[in-house]
């Protein structure tokens, strides 16, 4: 996936909006990975399943921020 400018910019800012707290581990994951980080460096960092990473990359890219901050009911829905 190719972020831009305004995609990192997106995510930098969700991860400082105390609103959104609760999915900052989503939003970080996917913000590392348009950091070039790998998926087996965010594996580490956030000890999630690098399934789960790439999951919520392919969300990310899909629907945008609003697919990072669903209840976990809806995005497992989402990926059935």
């Amino acid at each position: 996936m190719k972020f831009t400018q305004k995609m990192l910019s997106e995510l930098k800012q969700a991860q400082k909006d105390s609103f959104l707290s609760r999915f900052h581990r989503r939003i970080q994951a996917v913000y590392f990975r348009a950091q070039k980080k790998t998926y087996k460096e965010i594996k580490e960092l956030l000890d999630l399943p690098h399934d789960t990473v790439w999951r919520l990359v392919k969300m990310y890219e899909k629907e945008g921020l609003s697919a990072l901050i669903t209840e976990i009911e809806a995005v497992a829905d989402a990926l059935t």
